[in-house]
């Protein structure tokens, strides 16, 4: 019997994909209670053919599957709709797994139990190799592992992320799935329909994945946070009604020297561009002369802006975005 599947899009990273179905060869839950089903979002490498032949090379059952390119919300969704496994494991195609990972999040779905696991994110070896945004990301990821621990971490819907989470499929289906329509922020969107569902968000320190990255481009980074500050700007809007989910909300939780950088981006995008590429220059020479610490807060004000010129491109005119900042202010004071 299957009680779990693990659900993987992926897209040219045949290597990687590897990488992570040997160690899921090794796993200590059972190989016949899981499965794994791989979605190929269109690749030029065609990871459905690659693996073609070897599924009987692994102890668990080995789905490999191929769509046009769509997203890799459309990609998950597809392996969802072929899974067999009352518990679904998310996770990245370039994360690498302990031998404990698929036991971890499953002892964590009891009979009766709503939930939604989100697993622990931790770099892998090569961190201090990568790119300096991506060592920010790991540092993040660290920080939310320590709230964890201390106990003070707190969870929502907008919390959820898909590289490394569990959830029952039927709570999945019940939702509506992943939104297609957004091409990225789609994992956020699913967390706050999750919430309003009544599905209890939990994190496991212990379902860790370790993760790497082969993302190398600044400017990538810098597009991928201007995409994301449209995208929660649409579903903001879309959950009008969970006052967390406004894309503005990291607007008034910015350190108060970092705050007017943030709003001017915000009120005058281009004017602040300056500002921005001094910023930028001033973190990417810190995190060169290893003064990560330092660093931290200064690539959080950078991204933020950008991202703040995502979610003004949505707003419109002056007017209207000073009226949303405003309107926001007033919500946070009730």
């Amino acid at each position: 019997m299957i009680d779990l599947s693990v659900i993987v899009a992926t897209y040219n990273r045949i290597a990687l994909l590897r990488r992570l179905l040997d160690q899921l060869e090794v796993q200590t839950l059972d190989p016949k209670r899981f499965e794994v089903v791989v979605v190929d979002d269109g690749g030029k490498d065609d990871a459905q053919a690659a693996l073609q032949g070897t599924e009987s090379k692994y102890g668990f059952r080995l789905v490999p599957l191929r769509q046009k390119n769509a997203g890799p919300a459309a990609a998950r969704h597809r392996a969802i709709a072929n899974a067999q496994g009352r518990v679904l494991v998310i996770i990245d195609d370039d994360m690498q797994v302990q031998p404990n990972f698929l036991d971890e999040h499953l002892k964590n779905h009891p009979p009766g139990a709503r939930r939604a696991v989100l697993g622990r994110l931790a770099p892998d070896s090569h961190i201090e190799e990568m790119p300096y945004f991506e060592q920010w990301y790991a540092k993040g990821h660290q920080r939310t592992a320590e709230r964890a621990k201390e106990g003070s971490l707190h969870l929502d819907g907008y919390s959820f992320y898909t590289g490394n989470v569990s959830l029952l499929r039927d709570d999945y289906l019940s939702v509506g799935g992943f939104d297609f329509a957004l091409r990225i922020g789609e994992d956020t969107d699913l967390g706050l329909r999750l919430e309003k569902a009544g599905v209890e968000l939990r994190y496991s320190r212990e379902a860790v994945a370790f993760h790497g990255s082969d993302h190398t481009s600044e400017e990538k980074w810098l597009a991928k946070a201007r995409a994301y500050g449209v995208n929660f700007f649409k579903i903001g809007r879309k959950h009008f009604d969970v006052p967390h989910a406004n894309a503005l909300r990291y607007l008034f939780d910015m350190n108060l020297l970092a705050r007017p950088l943030v709003v001017g981006s915000l009120l005058a995008p281009e004017a602040t561009r300056p500002l921005s590429d001094a910023g930028l220059q001033l973190t990417r020479s810190l995190w060169q002369r290893g003064l990560g610490r330092v660093a931290q807060p200064m690539t959080s004000v950078v991204y933020t802006m950008e991202y703040m010129r995502g979610v003004r491109s949505q707003l419109g005119s002056l007017a209207s975005t000073a009226r949303a900042v405003f309107d926001h202010w007033l919500e946070r004071l009730r």
